[in-house]
């Protein structure tokens, strides 16, 4: 969480070093992971007395983060990284996504962030993908989260793949995200993986 995007390398004689830029002061860092490391612990305790299925471990992290953020961009990178949701309760949708991956890994619950962007828009989104009884799951709190009329929503919770491919913008993130994974993949390979269809 406190590593930028951007890396260089500085090289010497010999001796080529990555350079990381570092979001946050080195002298915060270890505060910062104490503090999280605290928050998290607490859900993961409340996980392992009330929880009996990694569906329930990912439905009661999803509730959590979206009974407790607000969704604000104010353009810090504490928003875009975990310690934002978790630290002060406020975040974008990378930052939340994050978030929520990093207490399921503590708990034992396979799952990623993904990205995303619909074509002609600017920004791009993130949210993750659980994985339960070895298959995918999507699940979007961000989206969850601006159902404030509905506490508990889980309108983003869960879904496979056919639930999404009902939605023409999901649809459009979902060929967006395969366009830019073989974009990647172009630079090692010619052989391109088989789409798995919505």
């Amino acid at each position: 969480f406190w590593v930028g995007k951007s890396m260089g390398i500085r090289s010497s004689p010999g001796r080529p070093e990555a350079v990381f830029d570092h979001v946050f002061p080195k002298g915060d860092v270890d505060r910062y992971k104490r503090e999280m490391t605290k928050v998290v612990e607490g859900i993961r305790q409340k996980a392992e007395k009330t929880c009996r299925s990694d569906y329930d471990v990912a439905l009661l992290v999803h509730d959590h983060l979206a009974s407790t953020i607000t969704y604000l961009d104010e353009g810090t990178p504490q928003q875009q990284s975990m310690l934002g949701p978790l630290l002060h309760k406020k975040g974008v949708c990378e930052g939340i996504a994050f978030a929520y991956s990093y207490i399921l890994y503590v708990c034992g619950v396979n799952c990623t962030t993904v990205y995303g962007r619909l074509k002609g828009e600017r920004d791009g989104h993130a949210w993750n993908i659980v994985f339960l009884d070895g298959r995918g799951y999507h699940v979007d709190v961000t989206h969850d989260l601006e159902c404030t009329s509905h506490p508990g929503n889980h309108r983003c919770f869960c879904l496979t793949d056919a639930e999404l491919a009902g939605d023409s913008k999901i649809r459009e993130l979902y060929s967006l995200w395969y366009e830019q994974k073989e974009d990647v993949l172009r630079t090692y390979t010619n052989k391109m993986p088989e789409r798995i269809p919505l």
